[in-house]
Order: structure tokens, then C-alpha cells, then sequence
């Protein structure tokens, strides 16, 4: 540490001692007191006075106040700012050291928590739950690989915008339908909606191909029932057909299917109705969803490129459309028939329906016959969903 430049060194001032204590005629010659004396000599060492000293022989003496450190000034002020200093800076340089470091452990912990959960996710049981309907704990958003369509009305899809574009199985769908005019009876199926096939210029017969060719699925009423087609036509052009006997007039519900190669599923508001295995494979066409106006609205259409389960069937968002949100009227009070011989507007509704519902009820029956041949002894189907 360097010394003030008025200071002395020890040496020196133990050289002027010597020779103050050894001359007797020091005071003499120096023209100095000995208080003169004693305060130069300490003042070098402590600390010179800047305060002049009093004149004359009855001056009072004054407290004297120092201007320069001295020996022992210099080095403990000195040493008081190095101190100073050395304290501020090891205060900052803590608080900075356990804040970083505080900060190191608590990003530590996350990510070993975070490669726990995950080892638990993947091998022992599903903690986050990615799409709607999956196992899992904490529901996960923006892993649903539907696509939505007819959110506020229902329009012709091009097929070049499905996500299906390429598939005639292999996917899943869903729609919201509210028959708005079950009055309106016909020969013929009555076309909902269809994925591919042209519709014919003079439909003949009962069957869904009397009415569209080359289809990939189609979905209509009966005739003159309330009750709903799901066709899906196979490489050898035979209908593989399901049957929803009495669903809802003027209450929405929710159509599900689910279409692979081998055979399909159709879910009515999330629950398993129908089950049927293909004679065939189905058709390999493709083509554009287009709805048909008139006899009912539909609502909330959307598709996936893959085979669902049936809790992600159950759990589909969004949920199924309110009547308030089809915003649609009273059943209309006319009958539209394209055939006299079917239905009269003499004839009651409730008559026509009944005779209808009793003439279909062997069908119906016979169907499920046939059905229940296709089926293990344990109620489920023969071919896997794969």
C-alpha cells in the first residue's frame, strides 16, 4: 500500500528522535519550543495542522485540526476504502451468485420432473390426454387432427379439400343432422347427403342405387319411415347397408361412422348402433360431399383421415348443435309426395307411419337376422379395426 507523499518512514523518524533527545540546544538553535516541536513531530505522523496557530504570549490554545492523514491516516484510510469497497462488492457478487444459482436447481427440477412424467406417460399410463376421448389426465389442446366443416351452413365440399381426398376407407366422420320436414314422403330413399356417385335423372326402385351410382357413402331417410340408410358401396357394387330405425324428427342428433376395409360402425350421439362386415372391400372411388337441400339441415361435419375409437367418437368435439343453433321452424303443415299411391294428405301421419314402421318391422328383423350371423357368439364383430 502506498504511503502519503507528507509521510515518513519509521526509520527516519527513529534517526530524528535520536537527535532531538541528544542535543541539548535543539530548542536553541531550531528557534522552536518544545510544544513547537512535539506538535511537528506528531503531526507527521498523525496528521499536519491546517489551522493556524494563535499569536501572541496569551493566546488561548485551540483545538487543532488536521488537513493530511500522516502515517496512520493514510494507511487506515486507505484500508477503510479497500474495505469498504472489498464489503460492497462481495454483498453484490452473493446476491448474484445465490440468485443464478437458485435459479440453475429450479430449472433442474422441472426437467427431471418433466422426464419423469414423460417415462410415466409413455410406458407405465397415459398422464396427458392429447385428443378428445383418449386416456389420459390433463387434456392437452391442439392435438385433435379433425377437420371441421358446415359450422354455419352446409355447402358442396370438393374432394381435392378433404383431409380424405385419397381414402375410400380408412376414416371417420361426424355430422349433426335436424330432419326439418319428415312429411315430405317418397318412392325413393331420401337423399341426406352423399360422398361421390351422380345422381340419376330417373330413379327406379327402393334401394340407393336406384337413386345414385358409383358412391363411396350416402346417407338418406326410408322412403316413408323416420328411419336412416347409412350405405357404403363395395369394389363388387353391391350395397353394404345399415339400417337406424325411429331416429329424432325435429331434435338434432349426431351421426357417426366409422369406415374401414373390412366392415363399419355407425354411432348415433356417441353410441354404437350399428356393426356390419363387408362382403367387399369397399369401391376404391373417391369424390365431393355434397348435401341435399330440403329435408333436413346439417350442422358441425368433420372428418379424420383414421379409424376412431369409440371414446373418441363418444367425446368428438365440438358438442352436438342445439335446435336454438339450427334456428329452424315448426314441422311444416303440407305433404310433398312424388307419388300418389304412397301417401295422401287425407291420410293421417301417424296412420302412415305406423303401417310404414309395421311393414318394415320384418325387415328390420330379418336384417338383424342376418346380422347376428355375422357375428361371434360373444355379440362382437369377426373382423378387427384395423
Amino acid at each position: 500500500m502506498a504511503l502519503p507523499a507528507n509521510a515518513k518512514t519509521p526509520e527516519r523518524l527513529l534517526n530524528q528522535i535520536k537527535r532531538v533527545a541528544s542535543n541539548e540546544n535543539y530548542y536553541k538553535l531550531s528557534g522552536t519550543s518544545a510544544r513547537e516541536t512535539a506538535s511537528s513531530f506528531f503531526g507527521s505522523i498523525f496528521g499536519s495542522n491546517t489551522k493556524e496557530k494563535p499569536s501572541g504570549p496569551s493566546a488561548p490554545l485551540a483545538p487543532l485540526a488536521s488537513s493530511s492523514s500522516g502515517i496512520l491516516g493514510g494507511i487506515f484510510s486507505a484500508s477503510a476504502a479497500s474495505a469498504s469497497a472489498a464489503s460492497t462488492s462481495g454483498a453484490n457478487g452473493t446476491n448474484g451468485f445465490h440468485l443464478s444459482h437458485m435459479i440453475a436447481y429450479v430449472f433442474a427440477i422441472l426437467c427431471v420432473l418433466l422426464i419423469i412424467i414423460l417415462f410415466v406417460h409413455f410406458f407405465i399410463t397415459p398422464i396427458f390426454r392429447l385428443r378428445p376421448g383418449t386416456p389420459g389426465l390433463i387434456p392437452v389442446p391442439g392435438f385433435d387432427d379433425g377437420i371441421l366443416y358446415w359450422s354455419s351452413s352446409s355447402a358442396h365440399l370438393p374432394n381435392a379439400t378433404l383431409p380424405i381426398r385419397n381414402q375410400s376407407y380408412g376414416y371417420s366422420f361426424h355430422v349433426d343432422i335436424f330432419i326439418e320436414n319428415p312429411l315430405a314422403l317418397s318412392p325413393q330413399p331420401r337423399l341426406l347427403f352423399h360422398r361421390g356417385g351422380v345422381l340419376k335423372d330417373k330413379p327406379s326402385g327402393d334401394t340407393m342405387l336406384s337413386i345414385l351410382s358409383r358412391y363411396n357413402v350416402a346417407v338418406a331417410l326410408a322412403p316413408d319411415t323416420n328411419d336412416l340408410i347409412v350405405s357404403v358401396l363395395n369394389k363388387n357394387h353391391g350395397m353394404e347397408t345399415s339400417i337406424l330405425s325411429n331416429v329424432p324428427v325435429q331434435t338434432p342428433f349426431r351421426l357417426s361412422m366409422v369406415i374401414m376395409e373390412q366392415g363399419m360402425e355407425v354411432y348415433l350421439n356417441g353410441q354404437l348402433m350399428k356393426t356390419r362386415r363387408f362382403h367387399a372391400a369397399p369401391l376404391d372411388i373417391t369424390g365431393d360431399i355434397v348435401p341435399i337441400p330440403g329435408l333436413a339441415t346439417l350442422r358441425q361435419l368433420k372428418l379424420w383421415g383414421r379409424i376412431l375409437s369409440a371414446s373418441e367418437i363418444r367425446e368428438a368435439t365440438p358438442a352436438l348443435t342445439t335446435a336454438n343453433d339450427f334456428n329452424l321452424g315448426p314441422i311444416p303443415s303440407s305433404t310433398s309426395c312424388g307419388d300418389a299411391s304412397v301417401c295422401s294428405t287425407n291420410t293421417p301421419l301417424s296412420h302412415t307411419l305406423s303401417d310404414a314402421s309395421t311393414s318394415t318391422m320384418d325387415a328390420a328383423a330379418a336384417a338383424a337376422a342376418i346380422a347376428s350371423s355375422r357375428l361371434s357368439p360373444t355379440g362382437s364383430a369377426l373382423f378387427t379395426r384395423s
